[in-house]
C-alpha cells in the first residue's frame, strides 16, 4: 500500500481534523492493524469514522471546559492532531517556554494558531515558536484587508476632486 498523505485523507473523509487525527494515529503505529501491515487505508478510514461518529472524547469535553487553563486546552488539542509525535517532542504536561509563550498571546490569536495548525495539515508538530508565529499571525479583519475607513475614503475623494478643479483653473489661464 501507498501511504496516504494528509490532504488526500482529509478529502475523501471530508474532515480535516478527523484526517489528521487517523494520519497521526496510524503514522505512530506504521501503519499496521494489529500485526499485519494495512492494505487498503480507505477501509480502516471508514471504520475510524464509524467508531468517532457522534462521539464527544475526553479532550472535546476539557477542550470546551471553561474553568481548565488555556495551556491545558492547547497541549491537549495538540496531543489530539499529533499524537505520540508531541509528546516524545515536548512532554505529557506542558513545558515552560510554551506556559510563557503563551501566556504572551491573546484568546483570539490563540484560537487562530490551532486553526492554522489544522488547517496547514503538516505530520509534525510546530515548535514554541512556529506556533507563536501562527498564532501572531491573526489579524483582525479591517487591518488585515487595510481598507481606509469611510471617513479617509471621502477626504480622499474631496482632495482629488479639489486637485482636478485647480487643475482645470490652471489651463483655463494659460488658454
Amino acid at each position: 500500500m501507498k501511504k496516504p498523505q494528509i490532504k488526500e485523507i482529509a478529502e475523501w473523509m471530508g474532515n480535516q481534523e478527523q484526517a489528521i487525527l487517523f494520519y497521526n494515529y496510524y503514522e505512530s503505529i506504521n501503519w499496521k492493524v494489529g500485526k499485519n501491515s494495512m492494505q487498503k487505508w480507505k477501509s480502516a478510514a471508514t471504520g475510524w469514522l464509524k467508531r468517532n461518529e457522534g462521539k464527544v472524547s475526553k479532550i472535546d469535553t476539557a477542550m470546551t471546559n471553561p474553568n481548565a487553563p488555556v495551556i491545558d486546552r492547547i497541549w491537549l488539542r495538540m496531543k489530539q492532531s499529533f499524537g505520540e509525535k508531541f509528546i516524545r517532542e515536548f512532554g505529557e504536561v506542558p513545558t515552560k517556554p510554551w506556559i510563557g509563550m503563551v501566556s504572551s498571546l491573546s484568546n483570539e490569536e490563540i484560537a487562530y494558531g490551532l486553526v492554522e495548525v489544522v488547517r496547514i495539515g503538516k505530520d509534525w508538530p510546530p515548535s514554541v515558536g512556529g506556533f507563536r508565529r501562527l498564532c501572531k499571525s491573526y489579524r483582525k479583519p479591517i487591518k488585515a484587508l487595510n481598507t481606509p475607513d469611510r471617513k479617509a475614503i471621502l477626504h480622499q475623494r474631496d482632495r482629488t476632486q479639489s486637485a482636478r478643479l485647480n487643475a482645470m483653473i490652471q489651463i483655463r489661464e494659460i488658454l
